[in-house]
């Protein structure tokens, strides 16, 4: 049998995923010193296929707040009223941008470095399709100001679930994941990517792409760039002999 394909499922509010293959029970608690702010299109919360679940079950350090909510006002307070911390938006640069009219793109070696003041790194994710993403950058203050941050080429996104009109671009959870282990150093975000890859096995099982729930073999639990020392603080320990990173 090539999935469970079934619309009439229920499905956990949680993990998104049919109940029978629920993974919330496997979602670590990982604590991390770099806040993420998900500014989140209400377009896309309910989506099972949205992975933001993916980040608010792992990182109690993660907070979201929505945009375009019929009759609300956006809420930036957790970005605007945190002087404590350095946001910048993990968002990539475009080629239509001109430079003098956008904050200037952080490097990767100025994007883990803690300021001159003592404060610490937050980022903030937009989420929703790439055209969504980039109208919420465009109309909200509070995202439009920040200095941004592209993420070093790596591996092509695993979340196949949603198709993608770029192959380089990547669900939130990963781009996310990718990003705080920049930070915070690989072996910090290796349980996340570990549910990660969970979740995404068995969505993959719901939507007949894979022919069991299982996480194939060769998926590795491992963040990695295209370009090695991009991660800080980069161990070669392992939590129980997996393969080597890829």
């Amino acid at each position: 049998m090539g999935g469970q394909r079934r619309f009439q499922a229920s499905r956990c509010e949680r993990c998104g995923l049919h109940e029978t293959l629920c993974a919330c029970e496997s979602a670590p608690r990982v604590e991390l010193g770099t806040p993420v702010v998900v500014v989140q299109h209400n377009k896309d919360c309910r989506k099972p296929t949205n992975t933001v679940r993916i980040l608010v079950a792992c990182l109690p350090i993660c907070a979201v707040t929505r945009y375009a909510v019929r009759g609300e006002e956006f809420d930036s307070s957790p970005i605007t009223s945190t002087p404590e911390v350095d946001w910048c938006l993990l968002f990539p640069r475009t080629e239509e941008e001109e430079i003098d009219d956008t904050p200037r793109q952080l490097g990767v070696e100025e994007y883990r470095r803690p300021s001159p003041e003592g404060r610490r790194r937050g980022i903030v994710v937009v989420d929703g399709t790439w055209g969504q993403a980039r109208r919420m950058r465009r109309r909200l203050d509070a995202l439009r100001v920040l200095p941004t941050f592209e993420l070093p080429p790596g591996p092509p996104t695993r979340w196949t679930v949603r198709s993608q009109s770029d192959a380089a671009r990547m669900s939130t959870a990963e781009a996310t994941i990718r990003a705080l282990a920049i930070c915070e150093g690989a072996a910090a975000l290796r349980p996340v990517q570990r549910y990660f890859n969970v979740v995404s096995a068995r969505m993959m099982f719901m939507k007949s792409a894979l022919p069991t729930p299982a996480v194939p073999s060769d998926w590795s639990e491992e963040i990695v760039f295209d370009s090695p020392g991009i991660l800080a603080g980069e161990d070669t320990s392992r939590d129980g002999g997996d393969s080597s990173p890829v």
